[in-house]
């Protein structure tokens, strides 16, 4: 309990107004926490608000991590291992899925479109000739594999598919697509 306590203030002191853009969370295995919180900028590319996330040692209060400039986070997640932090985001025209490993600088991006472009063949995909503007959410971390699933959907010549695809999270691929089917078909 008391270490609940001394957490609490030392977020109260970081981020000291609680809402959705600057709540906290420990990860699952107590070792880290984090902030989102705005870091007094303004984004000039869309004219509103820059923020931060912040990762800190859960014991020490150190920072372990700091990444910077993240405007329109929809949800953040830890992994199951504590290992990494899965943001969700969006753009006026798409939504996305970055993953940031605790102890990496390498930030492992859910490209859904190079996937499709691979993949074509495969699933009978027929691509436009420009970004169809992929949509990921995030859904859960598959518990045995500790792998991420999320709903997808994007465009192509055939119309809007949409499912769920699974997502390797330790060597940063796409594994498969689950359930596709065009938005229309029934």
């Amino acid at each position: 309990m008391k270490k609940i306590f001394v957490l609490f203030v030392f977020m109260s002191l970081i981020c000291p107004i609680y809402s959705e853009e600057n709540a906290s969370t420990i990860s699952p295995d107590g070792e880290y926490t984090f902030v989102y919180q705005t870091n007094g900028k303004i984004n000039k590319f869309i004219n509103g608000q820059d923020y931060d996330l912040v990762i800190y040692d859960a014991k020490s209060r150190k920072t372990i991590k700091k990444i910077t400039s993240l405007v329109w986070v929809d949800k953040i997640k830890w992994s199951p291992d504590s290992k990494r932090l899965m943001v969700q985001m969006h753009t006026r025209y798409s939504s996305l899925i970055n993953l940031y490993p605790i102890n990496s600088n390498k930030t492992l991006y859910v490209d859904l479109w190079n996937y499709v472009l691979k993949n074509e063949e495969k699933y009978g995909f027929e691509p436009t000739e420009k970004n169809p503007y992929p949509n990921l959410v995030f859904l859960e971390w598959d518990k045995d594999t500790e792998n991420m699933i999320a709903d997808y959907s994007f465009t192509d010549k055939k119309g809007e598919h949409r499912g769920k695809l699974l997502y390797d999270i330790k060597n940063g691929k796409i594994i498969k697509l689950i359930d596709d089917k065009l938005a229309d078909s029934k």
